[in-house]
């Protein structure tokens, strides 16, 4: 499973990644949102896995006008196109399977961000929560939902915005580990500062794209280990 691709000029990257690691099949692509930074490096893997060895896109279920989003569709239309909805269950292996915890259908917000994709994935006795760029608005919806959020690593929401992460959300999940992904010296300021904060007052040990590089998390189902890998 991928799950989102950066934006377009990523797509390049995200590929030779891929390909580095020996994966020659994606059996789920999964875009969180239309929003051009995650899913413009998505349109080159689509374009280099074909709908054989990509035959499955997950999506909100938001439209757009944009020109990224619609090369995108484009792309996606050639395969098999389903939007992710609460409470769905995605079973990888006997050990390994996700639950939809956003969006609701139909869709809860009028922003793509709130609607994002969010997944709480179970690796035996280790769990990952993946955000997308979720907000507090449907991080309380999620919440409300009463469906389990609690993970031992946290991809953080929005990219370490103020608008995610709420105190009330961070209790829930009760994460060991953060990880943002996020660009180094973005023109948003982001991971904001109030949100760093957050996560040191809880004990979480937090790791960032714009200063770790490469975040590699590997589990074997019962431990796990975090490496970072600069360029």
């Amino acid at each position: 499973m991928l799950i989102d691709g950066g934006t377009e000029n990523a797509g390049n990257t995200v590929v030779k990644y891929l390909q580095d690691l020996g994966i020659t099949r994606i059996d789920f692509v999964v875009a969180t949102h239309p929003h051009a930074d995650h899913i413009g490096g998505l349109i080159k893997v689509l374009e280099e896995y074909n709908s054989t060895s990509a035959p499955v896109i997950i999506d909100c279920g938001f439209d757009t006008t944009s020109k990224v989003y619609r090369d995108f569709i484009a792309l996606a239309n050639e395969r098999t196109l389903e939007h992710a909805v609460r409470g769905q269950v995605i079973i990888l292996d006997t050990y390994v399977n996700l639950t939809v915890l956003n969006p609701q259908d139909p869709l809860e917000f009028n922003d793509p961000n709130d609607n994002s994709v969010v997944l709480r994935m179970q690796v035996y006795n280790v769990t990952f929560l993946f955000t997308g760029d979720s907000e507090s608005k449907s991080e309380a919806s999620i919440l409300k939902s009463g469906l389990n959020v609690t993970s031992i690593i946290l991809k953080v929401g929005h990219h370490g915005s103020r608008t995610a992460t709420s105190l009330e959300f961070l209790e829930a999940v009760n994460p060991r580990v953060a990880i943002i992904s996020v660009g180094l010296g973005n023109s948003y300021g982001h991971p904001h500062q109030e949100t760093i904060e957050k996560l040191t007052n809880f004990g979480v040990i937090i790791y960032r794209t714009d200063l770790d590089g490469t975040i590699i998390v590997t589990t074997d189902g019962i431990h796990y280990t975090i490496i970072t890998e600069r360029p």
